[in-house]
């Protein structure tokens, strides 16, 4: 069975003065609530939005001393597998 493809919102370019619509999404949801990216996309939220704010990050230096942005919880962010049931594309990660 072929993954079903994320529902796509056709958007127009923003025009001046649009009013922008933002969700805040909380890396840290992923964890014990168990809620994903996805969740928004079945909830119907991701089409009412122009914006999700990813939280969070550090500002901090580095090893260089030059301050910089950091991921404040890389395995949230970018290292977590995703399975077909939580990813967005239904399609899972290789590990």
């Amino acid at each position: 069975m072929a993954a079903a493809k994320p529902p796509t919102v056709p958007r127009g370019k923003p025009q001046a003065g649009d009013p922008e619509i933002v969700g805040y999404f909380i890396q840290w949801g992923v964890y014990g609530r168990q809620f994903f990216v996805k969740n928004l996309v079945d909830n119907g939220s991701a089409e009412k939005l122009t914006v999700i704010n990813y939280a969070f990050g550090n500002v901090a230096p580095n090893e260089d001393g030059d301050v910089v942005c950091q991921s404040a919880d890389p395995w949230a962010d970018y290292q977590m597998l995703f399975t077909a049931e939580n990813s967005v594309d239904g399609v899972a990660d290789d590990e």
